[in-house]
This record gives structure tokens, C-alpha cells and sequence, in this order.
């Protein structure tokens, strides 16, 4: 008897929850595509104001015409990993190869965009798979100045300089010195 209750129950009540659950599931989706609509309109806000200024930096695209991409590299988000994986795909030897970052060294294996003409790049454009890779602004920022201020001989006094600078202004703003 309690068997046959309990189904009674689940008979009249589940279809009860199922749709309350049901409901909630599409709410959240529309609630998900409708923030996704709006951070895409922000991009698309922020990119047009950009434009204005009409410089794109085409040596930073990658193209394959074999596998029809075009890879945006963006320093500090693993743009290292990614040229040399996108080097490794295309099969050919890369023993002579030793820095990715090197034009004279990759342009022979992966062509970039600024080798195309406006009229094709803007083809590749429309035809051509597009990806790039972003990484959380501070994130990179701090990788930035770890990577160039401590590994790179070449920028090894900027840390000094930068509390130099910090100090100065210190002084200046509040009136006062204060060490770092």
C-alpha cells in the first residue's frame, strides 16, 4: 500500500517538479544567451572605437592556406606555445628554428598576414578560421614585468626605475616620503 502511494504521489507531484525545473533551466539559458549578446555588443562597441584609429599590426597574424586559419598572436597568452605548435603542424623542419619570435626564422614555415595585399587579406578575412588567445589583464601584466624585468637582461633596471619614479611621485602627491 505505501508502494503504491508513493507512486501516486510521484505520479501527480514529478510532472509538478519536472516543469518547475524545466522552466528554470530555460530561464537560465535565456539569462546566459542575453549576457552573452551583451558582452559580445561591448566587444563589438570597443572594437569599433578602435578602428578609428585604422592601424592593425598585420605581422602579428598567422596564416595557413593549407588548413585556412589566421592565428592573432597577443604577447603574454602563450603566443610562444602557439607559434611553435602551429610551426609543428605544418611538418616541415624546424631544427634551424631556435626563437619563435624571430621573423627571419618562421616566415620561411608560417607566412604572415602583412605578406598578403589588402584585397586578400581582406578575403582571408571572411573565408578563413580566426582564433587568438586572451589572458586575465593583470594576469599578464604581471607576467609582462616578471618575463622583461627580472629574465631579459635588457630591461633590468626598470624595477628600479619604476620605484624611483613611485617615490618621486609619493613626494610630490602627499607631501611625505615613504620607502618601498
Amino acid at each position: 500500500m505505501i508502494t503504491f502511494a508513493l507512486c501516486f504521489i510521484l505520479w501527480i507531484v514529478a510532472p509538478v517538479l519536472f516543469k518547475q525545473f524545466h522552466h528554470a533551466d530555460i530561464n537560465e539559458t535565456k539569462i546566459r544567451l542575453q549576457q552573452a549578446k551583451q558582452r559580445q555588443q561591448l566587444i563589438m562597441n570597443v572594437c569599433s572605437r578602435l578602428n578609428e584609429s585604422h592601424y592593425i599590426d598585420w605581422g602579428r597574424f598567422y596564416v595557413s592556406d593549407q588548413r585556412k586559419y589566421i592565428y592573432c598572436a597577443t604577447p603574454k597568452a602563450a603566443c610562444s606555445s602557439w607559434k611553435l605548435t602551429l610551426l609543428r603542424l605544418t611538418g616541415k623542419d624546424l631544427s634551424r628554428v631556435a626563437n619563435v619570435h624571430l621573423p627571419q626564422m618562421t616566415d620561411k614555415i608560417l607566412k604572415r598576414a602583412i605578406h598578403y595585399n589588402t584585397t586578400r587579406r581582406e578575403s582571408l578575412l571572411r573565408k578563413y578560421f580566426k582564433f587568438m588567445f586572451v589572458r586575465e589583464p593583470l594576469e599578464r601584466l604581471v607576467s609582462a614585468y616578471l618575463d622583461k624585468c627580472f629574465r631579459d637582461p635588457i630591461f633590468r633596471g626598470i624595477p628600479q626605475t619604476i620605484k624611483k619614479r613611485r617615490h618621486l611621485s609619493n613626494n610630490t602627491d602627499q607631501g611625505e616620503t615613504t620607502k618601498h
